[in-house]
């Protein structure tokens, strides 16, 4: 018995003392664990704050890009557009004698090519109108197929 007493007695003395540097060790890491989460966590705020200026700044960037395109590239897009509205407001009276000069080369100048072109068409129906009222009947050359007013004093032409 004594034997197995002085076994009992040597494991629990040796179990007590891995306890204790298990417990040292774990304290250790704990401790080691600290100081990472710290620096992580220092690291991590130091990203937020960059992370927060650079927001700012592109907020900054996008505000003076969008009053830029608003307030400077805004007016040389709709200035042409609202120049055609009044010159085609113009013409729907029967006011054909405002000139188009806008020369761009995109949409808008096509626009105003196309109506550069209806002004000349509807110049020479004008112009023939004239003609015929003083009794100088003129043949006038149809701007398309569908020119149908070109097409009806062509026919008044042939009539007479």
């Amino acid at each position: 018995m004594k034997l197995y007493d002085m076994s009992a007695e040597i494991a629990t003395t040796m179990g007590e003392s891995e306890s204790l540097n298990l417990n040292n060790e774990i304290k250790v890491f704990q401790k080691e664990m600290k100081v990472k989460a710290e620096i992580l966590k220092q690291g991590v705020e130091g990203q937020v704050g960059n992370s927060i200026i650079f927001l700012i700044i592109g907020m900054i960037a996008g505000t003076l890009t969008f009053i830029y395109v608003a307030f400077v590239f805004g007016p040389s897009i709709t200035k042409p557009i609202i120049k055609l509205k009044d010159i085609i407001g113009e013409y729907s009276i029967g006011k054909f004698d405002s000139e188009i000069v806008i020369n761009q080369k995109d949409e808008v100048g096509e626009l105003a090519l196309m109506l550069r072109n209806l002004r000349t068409a509807q110049d020479e129906k004008i112009h023939a109108a004239k003609e015929i009222a003083k009794g100088n009947f003129i043949l006038v050359n149809p701007s398309s197929e569908f020119d149908e007013l070109a097409y009806r004093i062509r026919v008044a032409f042939f009539l007479f």
